[in-house]
């Protein structure tokens, strides 16, 4: 008996329809005051409306191309002048990615702040450096490194099927794009920091982790360490600069307000035209006759 009882409570379990984590949550309208700020739910649109963008990631293809075209999205906008604010927290990635997004920082009308909150490492550092000049901010307890490219050995099966290594044909050109990508590299970070390409070398080779201080008093790589004013502005330049003011959320609860009166109006016609009864057109309730 115990186990047709389990059997049918476990089959009883199954039948429940179970109700998605997201009926519940209540949707918003676009009159709503609290349409701008939508919660998690529009936090991305949000943000990168605000012209705030953050770099949390690994440095892919993937993530320079979302990166890129949200860059040259907000650059096509009417405020085009605006500051866009980057904020990096990563560990590095491929260079021809983190080139990439330089390229689209460089040639875009647009001004580009940078921030490292974090982690800025290999490339992750270059794209902080790359950022317009007195807007390379380092907050404190974040770290810098650079360091030279290191080539990785692709798989051997896409060459040849009979060899186990590569081929020295291949090794060379791999070895040739490597060092024409590190020469771009060292390039840009010595035109962007005002070293010779003999000092990024040194640094490069050296490996060190920076700190916010070395990153900005001894190598001079950025322009300033973050503070609370400097958080601030970026606030101020992003989210404050389309908050909503006191008048405009005045007129969304009156329109709000309105359309929920309108609604209650025609609910109640609705219903009063459901309970009226019908004239049969006989008797007392029919039409009365003219006299001739």
């Amino acid at each position: 008996m115990t186990i047709r009882r389990r059997r049918r409570s476990r089959n009883r379990e199954r039948e429940k329809v179970q109700i998605p984590y997201y009926v519940n949550i209540p949707q918003l309208k676009p009159d709503d005051p609290a349409w701008k700020f939508g919660g998690w739910s529009n936090l991305r649109k949000m943000i990168k409306r605000y012209r705030l963008l953050v770099l949390a990631r690994d440095i892919t293809s993937c993530s320079a191309s979302k990166l890129q075209s949200t860059m040259l999205y907000l650059a096509c906008n009417e405020d085009y002048e605006a500051p866009v604010h980057l904020v990096i927290d990563s560990y590095g990635g491929h260079a021809s990615a983190a080139l990439g997004i330089v390229a689209v920082m460089k040639y875009v009308r647009t001004p580009i702040y940078t921030s490292c909150m974090g982690f800025a490492l290999s490339m992750a550092a270059l794209v902080v450096i790359a950022g317009l000049m007195g807007g390379r901010t380092i907050y404190p307890n974040s770290f810098m490194l650079l360091r030279r490219l290191h080539m990785k050995e692709p798989k051997v099966a896409q060459y040849d099927y009979n060899n186990r290594w590569m081929s020295m044909e291949d090794l060379s050109v791999h070895l040739k794009t490597m060092k024409q990508l590190e020469y771009y590299v060292q390039d840009g970070l010595a035109s962007w920091t005002g070293k010779t390409m003999e000092e990024i070398g040194e640094l490069m080779d050296e490996e060190a982790l920076l700190t916010a201080d070395m990153a900005v008093v001894i190598h001079e790589l950025v322009d300033d360490i973050g503070t609370k004013q400097s958080m601030c502005q970026i606030v101020d330049d992003t989210i404050n600069q389309y908050r909503p003011s006191v008048d405009e959320i005045e007129r969304m609860n009156k329109l709000r307000e309105l359309r929920e009166e309108q609604e209650r109006e025609e609910e109640r016609l609705r219903n009063y035209a459901d309970d009226e009864p019908l004239d049969s057109g006989g008797g007392d309730g029919g039409a009365e006759m003219e006299p001739a």
